[in-house]
């Protein structure tokens, strides 16, 4: 289940909380936040902060959503990925070099907890 909020300070934002399904105690991987595109180029701040024990991707779309990959950090293909387990904080910047992309975060496997998420351009 994704929760989503949204700031008025921003031009692009992407943000959730990825948590477990309400009520079911079945995991959240799969789950995603929102989405937005019209990132343009430059610098993106991504954060990622909570309590939980998860894996968390970022994605992008050239496609306006059809197609989700990983942001990569490496010419190799390394996907951009946060492993918690436990309390967690952490914050880069990535560049974005076209304009109109779409990012989301996309939870791969889960424990507990929640996972605050934040991409912001602006």
């Amino acid at each position: 289940m994704a929760l989503f909020n949204s700031s008025e300070f921003a031009e692009a934002v992407v943000s959730g909380g990825l948590t477990a399904a309400s009520g079911s105690g079945t995991p959240a991987a799969g789950s995603v936040t929102s989405q937005l595109g019209l990132f343009k180029p430059g610098v993106i701040n991504v954060s990622i902060w909570g309590t939980f024990t998860a894996t968390v991707v970022l994605e992008k779309s050239y496609d306006a959503g059809a197609t989700w990959l990983p942001v990569q950090t490496d010419l190799a293909g390394t996907a951009l990925s946060f492993a918690g387990s436990g309390a967690f904080n952490r914050h880069i910047q990535i560049e974005e070099a076209e304009t109109g992309m779409m990012y989301r975060f996309r939870c791969t496997a889960y424990t507990s907890g929640t996972a605050i998420c934040r991409a912001s351009q602006g």
